[in-house]
């Protein structure tokens, strides 16, 4: 009977060792998930809020055309497929968290500039005709000018 009692609580015991063998296991598996991911999330943050060009200069220029009504994410995918952003995620991203609003347009850009650069660019309002006759006197309307231009133009 001595025996018998002797082979239960050895089986337990030996169960027991199973257990906390695995229960070590999978707190080190944790501890690793977490750092890792940890180590991804602060790379993606850092490049979301650092800018880097994809080469040194002098690099080449691409051209890009941004359509109307193209958002942030398909710009973002057309720029990364041209070679000139390495993530069109962190691109997106900068558009939200800076306020960014594209315009649309055709762009040069040239792959050693960096995406803070490019997205700059992409956000200056395009400037209007209203804009483009602001050289005009105030008192002279843009009607006006073009009949004076036209008279001149016969002399």
């Amino acid at each position: 009977m001595a025996q018998k009692k002797s082979r239960k609580n050895g089986g337990r015991t030996g169960w027991l060792a199973v257990r906390v063998i695995l229960r070590v296991a999978l707190g080190v598996l944790l501890i690793v998930l977490l750092a890792e991911a940890a180590q991804s999330a602060y790379a993606f943050g850092y490049s979301v809020f650092t800018s880097e060009a994809m080469e040194e200069a002098p690099g080449k220029d691409v051209v890009v055309t941004v359509t109307e009504g193209m958002s942030d994410r398909q710009v973002g995918k057309l720029l990364e497929s041209k070679g000139l952003i390495r993530d069109s995620l962190v691109f997106t991203i900068q558009c939200k968290v800076y306020g960014y609003e594209i315009y649309p347009g055709s762009y040069v850009f040239n792959t050693s500039q960096t995406v803070t650069e490019m997205v700059e660019k992409m956000s200056e309002e395009p400037e209007t005709e209203e804009e483009d006759s602001s050289f005009l006197p105030e008192d002279t309307s843009a009607s006006e000018s073009s009949q004076e231009a036209e008279s001149s133009g016969e002399e």
